[in-house]
């Protein structure tokens, strides 16, 4: 369910935000540097406001003098707490909007970042992503923790304003890090009104917070490995007069942060190269990441619609390998494997697994089942639990036949989520994408695989084989 389709909300031309998806992270971010490019608009001064707060930070750093008991290096810690800021739906995990607590990993990266530039007598970085490269790297969707954070009261009168204007209804909520305080030094929670996201903090409700579209990637614009690419064309000759340089090694993390740290210059240059030049926001029409999941699974589901209602746990079951069965059969004969390709290429197993549960959360719907995707089930993650009350559940997991794991994800770890969650059947299904993955020899060796796991075992694990190679259409046949 999109924010829209929970308020009932019809966009007009005002609105520029994106409409988030409120049971799942979308896999995109707010990235700096398209948000530096809006300084003639209401977010004129962000960039500012960005670098005032890592001065103050830096500035801490430089006082404490390296002692790590010091109170101004015990405040400097805590600013740069970053917590995934689970209001916005963004981010990578995509199991609920609760984030995957990453956050104290952030801090000792940009610690680390922000020491060394203090040891450079750099305390106002004309950018913060210096810190980034100065660090040991960081993930995608931590460079949006960050702006998510610091910005974040930009955020909420933003967001303030769209439900206004389309007189969305709001509740007082306390939003972690809504403020920073520069006399204080420190994060001040604040109390906002703001709307509801009935699925955040385990379904108990949260805040609700937009972003606009523009500023969206599905990458970050600072990324090590494209900084080392770029020094690497820009400045060669320099490089390998100052480095040992080992190319076969492709030590390119290691190299990229000793680049930033001994030549800062080069760093700068990067930065303001991309600040010149931001790289383009993320394509929602073509929609390379499948952002648009729930969408493309309601019109999957609506094409290949099911034919009955579980009454008994026996058709429970049956029901189960119904939602399994008509995904093969839509993927395969229908043209639902188009959704799983993009520009000539198989998408990763992380989009086939959220198609999947986009066209199963609306069949779910029509029967009033609950989907629990990616339940914690004691020891791992479970990909797909269908609950239709304690007497009748099963699980769904689905793998790429060429996932590295996915031998041991048959042998172990099924059984084991089926332990933890005392359930006796599990579908495994098989998503392939190449002749080879449904050689005859293959498939009967997961079948005997499957069936020897479920006799020492005392469980049911099911192997279901779905076939998402380009088919050739109906008037070529």
């Amino acid at each position: 369910m999109r924010f829209t389709e929970k308020y009932g909300i019809t966009p007009t031309a005002e609105d520029d935000w994106f409409d988030p998806l409120l049971f799942a992270d979308s896999r995109i971010h707010p990235d700096p540097f398209r948000i530096y490019a809006d300084e003639g608009t209401a977010w004129a001064g962000a960039h500012e406001e960005l670098l005032d707060f890592f001065e103050m930070v830096l500035r801490l750093i430089e006082e404490s003098r390296g002692d790590t008991s010091s109170l101004p290096w015990r405040c400097a810690c805590r600013l740069l707490m970053f917590p995934e800021p689970e209001e916005f739906c963004m981010g990578y995990s995509q199991g609920s909007v609760d984030g995957s607590g990453t956050s104290t990993k952030l801090q000792a990266t940009m610690l680390d970042g922000a020491s060394k530039a203090a040891d450079l007598h750099i305390l106002r970085p004309e950018h913060m992503e210096l810190l980034v490269l100065f660090g040991d790297g960081v993930g995608a969707d931590r460079i949006g923790d960050i702006v998510c954070n610091v910005l974040k009261g930009r955020f909420i009168k933003y967001t303030q304003e769209v439900v206004r204007r389309h007189d969305v209804p709001v509740k007082e909520f306390r939003v972690r890090h809504g403020s920073w305080s520069r006399s204080f030094k420190r994060w001040d929670d604040g109390v906002f009104l703001l709307p509801e996201n009935p699925f955040a903090r385990h379904r108990r409700g949260g805040p609700l917070l937009l972003c606009p579209r523009r500023f969206l990637r599905d990458l970050p614009t600072v990324d090590p490995s494209d900084f080392w690419s770029w020094s690497w064309e820009n400045y060669n000759q320099e490089l390998r007069d100052s480095f040992n340089y080992d190319i076969a090694t492709n030590l390119r993390m290691r190299e990229t942060k000793r680049i930033a740290r001994q030549r800062p210059d080069i760093a700068v240059a990067y930065l303001e190269q991309l600040e010149e030049e931001p790289k383009p926001a993320y394509d929602l029409e073509e929609d390379p990441k499948l952002v648009k999941s729930w969408e493309a699974g309601r019109d999957f589901a609506n094409r290949n619609p099911l034919s009955f209602v579980p009454q008994t746990t026996h058709e429970f079951d049956e029901w189960v390998r119904s939602v399994v069965e008509a995904f093969a059969h839509g993927l395969k004969e229908r043209g639902g494997w188009k959704v799983l390709w993009y520009k000539g290429r198989p998408r990763g197993e992380n989009i086939v697994q959220e198609f999947f549960k986009s066209t199963a959360i609306h069949y779910c719907r029509a029967n009033r089942i609950d989907l629990t995707p990616e339940a914690n089930a004691g020891r791992g993650p479970v990909d797909f639990k269908f609950v239709q009350n304690w007497d009748a559940r099963a699980l769904i997991e689905v793998k790429l036949t060429n996932n590295s794991k996915y031998w041991d994800g048959l042998q172990k770890q099924t059984v084991q989520y089926l332990k933890s969650e005392e359930l006796d059947t599990a579908y495994y299904v098989s998503v392939g994408y190449y002749d080879k993955d449904f050689e005859k020899d293959r498939m009967d060796r997961v079948r005997e695989v499957a069936a020897d796991v479920s006799k020492r075992s005392g469980r049911t694990i099911e192997p279901v084989f779905v076939d998402a190679r380009p088919q050739p259409s109906a008037s070529r046949l």
